[in-house]
């Protein structure tokens, strides 16, 4: 039979320790990694978000803020970004130094209302595009917004680019998946079934809400559609109040995302330990000022959700477990000693692990080619 493992607290570093033990920190490594560019994301975020929505208070008391002066440069410091990406930071600064994230435990609330309102929306204004969805891209009376502002790459390479740059994103929006395990050590009862269930029912759902808000804004905006779309719509009511909405979660995310930094890092740390005090500020202190100073310095959100999608998630989702079944399959007895029907299956599936494998690592360095080609 296959190496024994806590099937009581399964995870992947237990798994690893058994599959890989001279690399069991590799795991914690790419959640730290994960970790990081959410972090930095929130940032990225909260930097393209607040400026508009000092324009929208702005035109709620009727004044039109001068944005820009002759040379195109921002003449304000309250419309500067680095302002608005360090203020946040400021605001939710002591909720990075939490023992504990009971205090926050609404945040997931928050957020799951700012998606529901934000997918609505969307979808609305791809509906009803004199809703608001096209002014920056205002149509004519003859047009709609989709046959005035869509155009679509023209040239092979061009969709190949963008398929290379879209795909390592989408590995960041199913970075949730290093929590399959978690999940079936919380299931009343856990099953290979149950478990299978949880995760097919989980990839579903986001799936069809990732392709309802892709396929709306991609045919309201077209290849003109940003990493934020935010940026790609128009200052009216309703999205003011997305704004506002999505600026509180990922302000409040932002401390769930470096308690869950800091915990690995520490872990890393043989003499380290989570409640003593100096580890404790110092972990947090180092994680803060480097995702600060990348916000800083990526300002594109493709860039950053491309970087962590190459890097941490396709490994993840697709390289390492693979990885971990050849190893551990290979430590269990000889396929000779399997039943016929158990030996077949076993080499289908190492098979198809080496594909995993090779594919994974192709897939990593064609997506970082894809986010940083120009």
């Amino acid at each position: 039979m296959y190496p024994s493992v806590n099937r009581d607290a399964l995870s992947f570093a237990d798994i690893a320790s058994h599959a890989t033990p001279r690399l069991t920190f590799l795991p914690t490594v790419l959640v730290i990694v994960t970790c990081l560019g959410s972090a930095v994301s929130a940032l990225v975020v909260a930097g393209d978000i607040l400026p508009d929505i000092v324009k929208d208070l702005a035109l709620i008391f009727h004044h039109t803020p001068r944005v820009e002066d002759s040379d195109g440069k921002v003449d304000s410091y309250l419309l500067n970004r680095p302002t608005w990406v360090t203020l946040p930071l400021v605001f939710v600064l002591p909720l990075c130094f939490l023992h504990s994230i009971t205090p926050l435990h609404y945040v997931g609330i928050i957020t799951c209302i700012t998606v529901v309102y934000l997918i609505v929306l969307v979808f609305v204004l791809f509906l009803f595009p004199s809703a608001g969805a096209c002014l920056l891209y205002p149509t004519s009376s003859s047009k709609t917004c989709a046959e005035n502002v869509v155009a679509y790459p023209a040239s092979a390479s061009s969709l190949v680019h963008s398929f290379l740059l879209a795909c390592p994103i989408f590995f960041v929006s199913f970075s949730i998946i290093y929590q399959v395990l978690p999940v079936h050590n919380a299931l009343r009862y856990p099953s290979l079934t149950t478990t299978r269930r949880a995760t097919a029912g989980a990839l579903v759902f986001s799936g069809l809400t990732y392709l309802l808000v892709s396929v709306s804004a991609y045919l309201t905006f077209g290849d003109r559609v940003q990493g934020n779309l935010f940026k790609n719509y128009g200052n009216t009511g309703a999205l003011a109040v997305s704004r506002v909405m999505m600026l509180a979660a990922v302000a409040l995310r932002y401390p769930l995302v470096i308690f869950a930094a800091r915990a690995s890092l520490l872990s890393l740390i043989p003499s380290a330990s989570l409640f003593a005090s100096h580890h404790f500020v110092s972990a947090t202190v180092v994680l803060v000022v480097v995702s600060y100073l990348l916000a800083l310095r990526f300002t594109d959100l493709n860039v950053i959700q491309g970087t962590v999608g190459a890097l941490a998630m396709v490994p993840v989702c697709l390289t390492l477990p693979s990885l971990y079944f050849l190893r551990l399959s290979s430590l269990s007895p000889t396929l000779s000693s399997l039943p016929a029907e158990e030996e077949g299956k076993t080499r289908r599936w190492r098979v198809a692990a080496r594909i995993g494998v090779g594919l994974g690592l192709v897939m990593t360095v064609l997506f970082m080619y894809g986010t940083y080609a120009t």
